[in-house]
């Protein structure tokens, strides 16, 4: 009888240890959950985002309120940019379409108050100076200016690598 009584206990041991293993289990799970729709949306956000500056990669820019440069001049509202010509391919030892490519020159971003400033943390106007590398997201404008809705500065470590 008594190894009995101590089967009983064991499984009832057992049986509560599996319980609460699956209360906890389901209450991570649900935390989890909570967490996850706003990381998954910023991820969505993100790799749209990502789609949208390939898209305009593949297509040179042209017509689009997209670039990738080198601020060359600034005043109080604009940056001039020297155009990166020579962007990385899509796929290793592929190369762009031909025409697709060859954009290079200078552009004007045009930028207000609204205009967000982007680094690893939230930047300012006063953020844009010459030399810098910058991303640069808004409307194009007939003259080939773009008006910017928001203004990347790129970290030294992301220049475009040389071409071998």
């Amino acid at each position: 009888m008594d190894k009995q009584k101590m089967s009983s206990k064991a499984i009832i041991v057992i049986l509560i240890i599996i319980i609460v293993s699956g209360g906890f289990f389901y209450a991570g799970l649900k935390y989890g959950q909570s967490k996850g729709k706003a990381g998954f949306a910023q991820m969505q956000g993100g790799r749209n985002r990502m789609q949208g500056f390939i898209n305009a990669d593949q297509k040179g820019n042209q017509g689009s309120g997209f670039l990738t440069g080198e601020i060359i001049a600034k005043d109080d509202k604009s940056v001039t940019v020297k155009i990166n010509s020579n962007r990385v391919p899509m796929a290793p030892g592929a190369d762009a379409p031909a025409g697709q490519n060859s954009q290079s020159g200078t552009k004007i971003i045009f930028f207000s108050a609204s205009t967000s400033i982007n680094k690893q943390a939230d930047g300012t106007l006063a953020d844009l100076a010459i030399g810098k590398q910058i991303t640069a997201n808004g409307t194009a404008n007939s003259d080939g200016s773009i008006t910017a809705q928001s203004i990347q500065i790129r970290p030294e470590t992301l220049i475009t690598p040389p071409q071998q």
